[in-house]
């Protein structure tokens, strides 16, 4: 175990940021363990619930981004958390410092065994500096319900405006700009379950998801740059919820 690790870096600025502050977590155990700074129980429950998060939204990008391979990375995902959530249900139970040290090491192997060898093939199509940056509509995105298009389309212009704009642009045009969008995707959400409705189709697992989406941009507008999170995930995140969730209810009917 080392005394402390860097975050690997893969250009894209929201999971680097992510990856900063497991390794964070990580370095906090391995100084209670130390020296006794901190609590180290409590370091590896905040390292578990920060690896739920930072998987979904790796997915989320990893998805969007079109990788083949994203249910094999999202199950090897569901592989790491269970063993992370056993090692969390079982603190009580760790013997000695050397049970602890194993922790460590485990943790460590999570982020940057997985994160370098298994991960970094993805990060040059995810690179905050990329040659595509903007979100681009093609026909496979097309549902066949023009209105829910039309609105797909809009969503991706907006998510084009912020990206345009940039993180060093006029910061109250990139707060007018993700205001403008979080209240069109709450209309779109709501015009697409409506429809639903009228539709005598089942609305729960898609109203389900959208309120798990909103909750995820929610959460990810606080503290960072809404531009930055446009260029980093919104771009990502537009094609993975027409792919994964409108497609699959609404496609060419």
């Amino acid at each position: 175990m080392s005394n402390s690790r860097t975050a690997p870096t893969s250009g894209n600025h929201l999971i680097d940021g992510q990856h900063g502050h497991l390794t964070e977590l990580i370095n906090h155990a391995a100084a209670a363990l130390r020296d006794g700074r901190g609590d180290f129980n409590a370091a590896i429950l905040a390292f578990h619930r920060a690896l739920e998060h930072h998987f979904a939204v790796e997915g989320v990008i990893f998805r969007g981004a079109g990788f083949g391979a994203s249910q094999e990375h999202d199950d090897a995902h569901a592989v790491i958390l269970d063993r992370i959530r056993t090692i969390a249900d079982s603190l009580a139970d760790l013997g000695g410092a050397s049970d602890r040290h194993g922790v460590i090491d485990e943790m460590e192997r999570i982020l940057f065994d997985h994160e370098l060898l298994e991960d970094s093939g993805y990060w040059e199509s995810v690179r905050d500096d990329a040659s595509r940056l903007t979100a681009t509509w093609d026909s496979s995105l097309e549902t066949g319900i023009d209105w829910i298009d039309d609105q797909h389309r809009h969503l991706m212009v907006l998510i084009n405006q912020m990206v345009a704009l940039g993180p060093s642009g006029d910061k109250a045009a990139v707060t007018e700009a993700m205001d403008h969008f979080r209240r069109h995707v709450s209309q779109h959400f709501a015009a697409e379950e409506r429809y639903l409705q009228t539709q005598g189709l089942g609305v729960s697992t898609h109203r389900s998801d959208h309120i798990r989406l909103m909750e995820e941009l929610e959460d990810l507008t606080t503290g960072i740059n809404s531009a930055t999170l446009a260029v980093n995930y919104l771009r990502f995140w537009i094609l993975d919820h027409i792919r994964t969730t409108d497609l699959p209810d609404f496609g060419k009917r």
